[in-house]
């Protein structure tokens, strides 16, 4: 689908990932969009001479426990399609692109990659009038009232 759209791109972002915590089907819902997402981009870049694609990742694709300092050889082992399932997405979308780039390092054509993880991106909602973001929801609910004392949280965003 991205083919007529990266004609002429030197440089492209891929930014977009299904996010979602109620599906019914979270194979079909998240983790293959997500993943079919990357490998497409991915491919139209190379179709096209793009010469980088920058993925938005995930902080989600390296792990879902906070328990030391990460490098880029860790990847997200934990999380599956029953255990935060957008976390398992994040984690098999970014493996899917840097295996495109293995699989095409032979070919002159084949585009940088680089990935970013963030841990959470807040910004308008593209899409049908009235849809969220669920990120922009998260910080919305506080100041709307909807909790009845001052949270201690932590959140590490990125505003687009």
């Amino acid at each position: 689908p991205f083919t007529k759209a990266f004609k002429g791109c030197k440089y492209v972002l891929h930014s977009a990932s299904p996010l979602g915590t109620d599906a019914k089907d979270p194979q079909r819902e998240i983790v293959d969009p997500a993943v079919r997402g990357v490998v497409s981009a991915m491919q139209a870049a190379l179709t096209n001479g793009v010469r980088r694609v920058v993925v938005t990742s995930s902080h989600a694709a390296l792990s879902d426990v906070r328990d030391r300092v990460f490098t880029e050889a860790d990847w997200n082992t934990t999380s599956n399609l029953k255990r935060l399932p957008y976390f398992y997405s994040k984690t098999l979308a970014e493996k899917a692109g840097w295996d495109f780039v293995d699989q095409h390092k032979d070919d002159p054509k084949c585009p940088q990659m680089i990935s970013i993880l963030p841990g959470a991106i807040s910004g308008p909602a593209v899409g049908p009038s009235g849809l969220t973001n669920p990120i922009n929801g998260v910080l919305r609910q506080p100041l709307d009232g909807q909790f009845p004392a001052a949270m201690n949280l932590g959140f590490c965003f990125v505003e687009v």
